[in-house]
């Protein structure tokens, strides 16, 4: 019989976690799945963690690099190899509820028409306790609110991470919608794709994805190779609106985006780094960057008046143009002063949290 659902894992030493991903997997109640879980090279026991829930369950079918390809290749060499109606992402320091398939099953059911869908997730510390949840809100038809829009400008639950979609495999290799390869933030340039392409996405207003915020995980931590990719990844996202001859319709929100998501964010990393991570290149880099037209006051005044923009039910996402704009605007005429008092929180958050 053909699964219903393809679940894609990619794992990367997540020893610590893999027992709760992939039991939360095996015991959900809808049954007619198949389970691609991708070693990518693995230093510490992970395979030997997948092989053992191999015997348990033959729905699994393991994928073992011996070579580290990254999340990219890994997710775009499953999604091949998948047979799944429907594919499902999860990571593999993630885990689902248990009644998480079943009601995705239940709306594929429901709502045949749709291609995509977005749902819920809860946030929780390392340790697996949900500190908050994520609930994706009802597209606005009648306001001139897209998905694509929404997932620039990050609204109403729209976001880059590929756990937040459920998505017809035909969709993927119809539009060839694939994963960026060799960088982190592989999946910033699949949510894009995904989303130019689908005129409409079914909300599913509910978390049944529990995510962690991990300090020890891939991405969890600043690096200058991070900060490179960061800048990437936005690169990404302007060849292929040009490509689609769409970027002069985008080119604001788009411009929004960088600057907040990218820009903004990559000076924060930058503070974060210690003395001996930093160097001259991208002391330098982070400079022209400060100095160019990029902050001109045209370009900072169009964060602020979109956050403006926002309804008060959007708060939480107003609040983060809003510092963007105040952060670039301190950037800009304050530099000195603003990365002394930037560091200094830094260290506070990471004494607190003992990060």
């Amino acid at each position: 019989m053909t699964p219903k659902l393809s679940i894609i894992i990619p794992v990367y030493n997540t020893a610590n976690y893999l027992v709760q991903a992939l039991s939360s997997v095996l015991e959900q109640t809808f049954k007619n799945i198949e389970i691609i879980v991708i070693n990518d090279a693995s230093t510490d026991n992970s395979l030997e963690i997948i092989k053992s829930f191999q015997k348990k369950d033959e729905r699994i079918n393991i994928i073992d690099f011996k070579k580290n390809k990254g999340q990219g290749y890994a997710r775009n060499y499953a999604i091949k190899k998948a047979k799944g109606e429907y594919i499902v992402f999860l990571d593999s320091d993630d885990f689902f509820e248990k009644e998480a398939l079943s009601q995705i099953n239940i709306n594929l059911e429901q709502h045949k028409e749709f291609s995509v869908f977005v749902w819920g997730a809860n946030q929780c510390n390392s340790s697996g306790k949900i500190k908050k949840s994520h609930i994706p809100k009802k597209i606005n038809v009648k306001k001139n609110e897209t998905p694509f829009n929404l997932l620039l400008l990050s609204r109403k639950g729209f976001m880059t991470l590929t756990f937040a979609y459920i998505i017809k495999r035909d969709f993927i290799e119809e539009h060839h919608i694939r994963f960026s390869e060799g960088i982190f933030f592989e999946d910033i340039m699949f949510t894009i794709q995904l989303l130019f392409h689908a005129k409409k996405v079914k909300v599913i207003p509910k978390a049944f994805y529990n995510y962690r915020r991990n300090k020890d995980s891939v991405t969890g931590r600043a690096t200058k190779q991070k900060i490179d990719h960061k800048f990437t990844a936005f690169v990404q996202i302007k060849s292929f609106l040009e490509k689609e001859g769409v970027f002069k319709q985008y080119e604001a929100i788009y411009l929004v985006r960088f600057l907040t998501m990218c820009v903004y964010t990559s000076f924060s990393d930058y503070f974060s780094l210690s003395k001996n991570e930093r160097d001259a290149e991208l002391d330098t880099y982070m400079k022209n960057i400060r100095e160019s037209k990029l902050l001109c006051k045209e370009n900072l005044e169009l964060i602020k008046n979109i956050a403006l923009s926002l309804p008060k039910e959007e708060k939480k996402t107003k609040k983060a143009y809003l510092r963007a704009y105040f952060g670039l605007r301190a950037i800009k005429n304050r530099y000195n002063s603003h990365q002394f008092i930037s560091r200094i929180l830094i260290k506070i958050f990471r004494k607190i949290k003992g990060v």
